[in-house]
Order: C-alpha cells, then structure tokens, then sequence
C-alpha cells in the first residue's frame, strides 16, 4: 500500500512540473502586432541635426563629411553617445561610414566579428585599433580625453592612409 502511495505521490508531482512547462508552437509562429514590444527597446534617438544630438548626449561632437559620403543621420543616446552616419554615391549599395563617440573607455563599435588582420598603431598619438582585410580596415576603435571613438566602414575598407586623414579631425 505504501509504495502504491508513494508512487501515485511520485506521479503527481511529475505532472505538476511537466504541466509548468507547456509551450503553444502555434502561439509561437504568429507574428507580433504592431506597437507591441519585443526585447529590449532602442536607446537610440533620431536628430536631425548634430546640435540636438549634442544636446541629447551632453557632449560636443565633430565628425568630418567623408568624400562622396554627403548623406548624414544623427542618432544619439542620452547622456551617453553621438553616432553619425554617413552615406551616399561613394559607398556600394547601402554602405558607408559610421562615427561613433561615447563617454568612457572601451570598444564602442558594436562589431565583434573576427577579422584576419588586426593592428594596433598611433596616429597623432592616439593608440588606434584596426580591424580588417588585406584590402583595408573595417573597424577603427580609439579613446582620448575620456571619450570612447569608433569608426565602422559598412562595404567599404579604409587604407591606414586615409585614417591618418579622418581621425584627427573626429573629436
């Protein structure tokens, strides 16, 4: 009798936690309804110029206009980062050049992918990391004054050279 109780006890006790952990595949394939929120929302706000960019983020930024790269958007997030996007018929398809520049220290430039060529030098003696291909760089990182920078080309590789020409004037 007692094992019989133990066992319908054992039984029960199963079902209360497998019935806990139930999943709808059909509620699962529906797609989410506008307005509704998915994830974590974007800390990102649109600007149309740079003034309320800065005035968003509670710094001063300057970001040179890249050749042929004339079309720029402003995003900022408050009191934290400015990043300026810059594309137009210099760029392949969609491509261009995305500066970003935040308060603080560390690799601000959201791509963490693996690239064959990895190199660390100065320029105007900041210590610059750069990322790429035999063709180029792809990501630029570098700190100064207590700001974190960032430079990703998007279809595009840059030649240390013209590095040497943009991140001097990105403060």
């Amino acid at each position: 009798m007692k094992k019989s109780v133990f066992a319908v006890l054992c039984l029960c006790i199963a079902a209360a936690l497998l019935g806990g952990c139930s999943y709808d595949r059909e509620a699962a394939k529906q797609p989410v309804s506008e307005g509704q929120a998915v994830g974590m929302p974007n800390p990102f706000i649109d600007c149309q110029t740079m003034e309320k960019a800065e005035e968003i983020a509670g710094f001063n930024m300057t970001s040179p206009v890249f050749d042929d790269l004339t079309e720029r958007s402003y995003q900022a997030v408050k009191g934290q980062m400015i990043q300026v996007f810059n594309r137009g018929d210099g760029a392949p398809g969609d491509g261009g050049v995305l500066v970003r520049k935040a308060k603080g220290s560390g690799d601000i430039s959201g791509d963490y992918n693996t690239y064959p060529v990895n190199d660390t030098f100065e320029i105007n003696g900041m210590k610059i990391t750069a990322r790429g291909t035999e063709d180029g760089y792809v990501t630029v990182i570098w700190e100064d004054g207590g700001y974190a920078y960032a430079m990703d080309m998007d279809e595009i590789c840059m030649p240390k050279e013209l590095l040497e020409v943009y991140i001097p004037k990105i403060r």
